[in-house]
């Protein structure tokens, strides 16, 4: 179990390699509102009643279809959800892994959001990793509008793993936020390696996932 656990942290300190100096992610811009304003400072009470929210994501883009690494790399996505929510309800987003047949030993993702219309709850592992794997974060808006989040598998990896839930994530819609907008929340920064604790080339990343208000 001792191993087991050193392996584990050892795989989450690879995973993390792209934090900075003082442990925090790198700096990054949240993805724009496309409403035609949102003021910054809005009040975040979730006991107003609002718009209703349809969050769908679209599928995984295959990549360049003369790339065999893009085609054939695992990819991570979204779920493809279909919810409605209202402003200051709070809902659930999880990120799926295809390892196309690869062994995978943890997964990192960074999500970026618009924190003036969502707020990041938290974060849990899914059964992709096995039971009761070794976490990292969630780290929450150190950087605003971002989430950091890796898992990692306590013990070896034998391949293939099979396709999975690697995590799902807890948000909430801002009580604020305007209605007839979207707002997008992205896959950024995505590691994955293999069972040789070596990260995998070519992962294919799926599109970000849309949040739209309406009435």
């Amino acid at each position: 179990m001792k191993r087991a656990l050193a392996g584990g942290c050892a795989l989450l300190l690879l995973l993390w390699t792209g934090c900075n100096d003082s442990g925090s992610p790198a700096p990054t811009k949240p993805p724009p509102a496309t409403a035609a304003s949102i003021a910054p400072g809005s009040p975040t009470s979730t006991s107003a009643p609002g718009p209703a929210l349809e969050i769908a994501a679209t599928s995984v883009p295959r990549g360049p279809t003369d790339t065999a690494v893009a085609e054939e790399g695992p990819s991570v996505a979204f779920e493809s959800p279909s919810s409605q929510v209202r402003p200051g309800e709070s809902f659930e987003v999880a990120v799926v892994v295809d390892p196309a047949s690869r062994g995978v030993s943890g997964v990192q993702v960074r999500l970026e959001y618009d924190p003036r219309v969502l707020r990041a709850l938290g974060a849990r592992p899914g059964p992709l990793m096995g039971e009761n794997p070794a976490e990292a974060g969630p780290i929450i808006d150190v950087v605003p509008g971002t989430l950091d989040y890796a898992v990692a598998r306590l013990g070896a990896t034998t391949p293939p793993t099979p396709p999975g839930i690697f995590a799902t994530f807890d948000f909430q819609v801002q009580s604020s936020a305007p209605a007839a907008m979207e707002t997008t929340i992205r896959l950024a920064g995505v590691k994955v390696p293999d069972e040789s604790i070596l990260e995998i080339p070519g992962v294919r990343v799926g599109r970000e996932l849309t949040v739209k208000i309406g009435w």
